[in-house]
């Protein structure tokens, strides 16, 4: 969302409620205000733990000892008016220091979030500095105020809801919450790391922008994925409120080639370039074998993978079976072709499964290999993913039938993963 000023912005938002005087002189929490905060408050005829004090009527903080026959509404209503006079002096002097121009609502909405956090926030968070800046969007805006929702170290779904409820009265002078723009947010879990801020508000409907980056000792950071195993981008839409959890690996060494794949054999830059891009690996030994065979399974994950697929997790005893339940329910290949997955793969099966995955259109059957006029062969062949080799009679064949090394199905990934 394009960066504008924040004032300008609010100002058009709040056009026909806004007030706006040269200082917050003459500011003071309005009577919506007031039941604002008591709608988001709740009350309370007797003392509870609330998080971090006793809580009393709409949210007044009192001693364990104080109230010991309870309090009435009408108490409630006046500790709760004498408390925000304090609240109001400290606001003042922030808005008057900073000289921001705020509308009724916008005080109020402050007046609240301050009534519930405390003053705190007045002194370099996030929403403090946006704020005297004067440049903020509404996602900026809605996330400053947002992180605040946390009862200890973790989210309150209740804060949440409040947090969401103070963005709509600041932007949009809103009290009920029903004339604004509804809001989404995300739970950002680092999953062991590390994150400036583990959750972020958006309007329903807009796009995430640029997400939170993470850190963790000794991990390279992959990104944000959802649920259901998707990962969460920039250009995504808010859509729902979800969790998304940061995916970490072990960083490797810029090149590392296997003492089987030396610089000069055909597959060195497919396998080099792949084992660096944590796509394939080797064995214990410190080998690759190139020459050893592809299973079944094997090849389905990774031309799948290749091709644009989400990672699958197994849907019986056998690790690749959830890629051979993907690859079956969008019509790749069938069941009875992927019946075990433990088998050789032929050549002729890895040009079916990544011709359909690739969406390529099936070529005429033209006589460019001599053994095979299979149109998802030629269609792979036109699209530059498989060549082919020359026989002693000098045609040539593609083998559909021969099984696929480890090399050449390197080679094949890599260039599903170019296109």
């Amino acid at each position: 969302m394009k960066r504008i000023a924040g004032w300008i912005l609010t100002a058009a938002l709040l056009c026909s409620v806004l007030l706006v005087p040269a200082t917050a002189s003459g500011l003071k929490t309005t009577e919506a205000g007031i039941q604002f905060i008591k709608s988001q408050e709740g009350f309370s005829a007797r003392k509870h733990w609330d998080y971090s004090q006793y809580s009393i009527g709409y949210g007044s903080a009192c001693g364990a000892g104080d109230y010991p026959n309870g309090i009435t509404v009408e108490q409630a209503d006046q500790l709760l008016r004498s408390n925000l006079l304090g609240m109001e002096q400290k606001l003042d002097a922030f808005i008057e220091k900073n000289n921001l121009p705020l509308s009724g609502p916008q005080y109020d909405a402050l007046i609240s979030f301050t009534y519930n956090l405390g003053t705190s926030w007045m002194s370099g968070s996030r929403l403090s500095r946006l704020l005297v800046s004067g440049m903020f969007t509404e996602t900026d805006f809605a996330s400053a105020i947002g992180v605040w929702c946390h009862a200890g170290s973790k989210i309150s779904t209740g804060l949440v809801a409040r947090r969401i409820r103070e963005t709509q009265l600041f932007l949009y002078g809103d009290y009920t919450g029903t004339n604004s723009k509804a809001y989404r947010y995300v739970i950002y879990d680092p999953d062991g790391g590390s994150v400036d801020a583990d959750i972020f508000f958006y309007p329903d409907g807009a796009p995430y922008g640029v997400l939170p980056g993470a850190a963790k000792e000794n991990r390279q950071f992959l990104g944000w994925f959802c649920p259901d195993g998707t990962q969460l981008t920039q250009d995504m839409t808010a859509k729902a409120n979800i969790t998304a959890k940061a995916r970490w690996q072990t960083p490797r060494p810029a090149s590392q080639a296997f003492s089987d794949t030396q610089q000069g054999t055909w597959f060195y830059t497919y396998v080099d370039e792949l084992y660096n891009s944590n796509v394939i690996s080797g064995y214990s030994d410190g080998t690759f074998r190139p020459a050893a065979t592809v299973t079944v399974g094997e090849a389905l994950k990774l031309v799948l993978l290749a091709c644009g697929e989400a990672e699958q997790t197994p849907t019986d005893t056998h690790w690749a079976s959830g890629y051979r339940s993907l690859a079956v329910s969008k019509g790749y290949m069938t069941a009875e072709e992927l019946v075990s997955l433990d088998a050789p793969i032929s050549r002729g099966m890895v040009a079916k499964l990544a011709s359909a995955a690739m969406k390529l259109t099936a070529q005429p059957k033209t006589g460019i290999f001599a053994d095979t006029s299979a149109g998802y062969v030629l269609a792979l062949y036109h699209a530059g993913i498989v060549q082919g080799t020359v026989n002693e009679e000098g045609k040539l064949c593609f083998n559909p039938g021969q099984t696929v090394s480890r090399a050449e199905l390197s080679a094949i990934v890599y260039r599903l993963r170019s296109k």
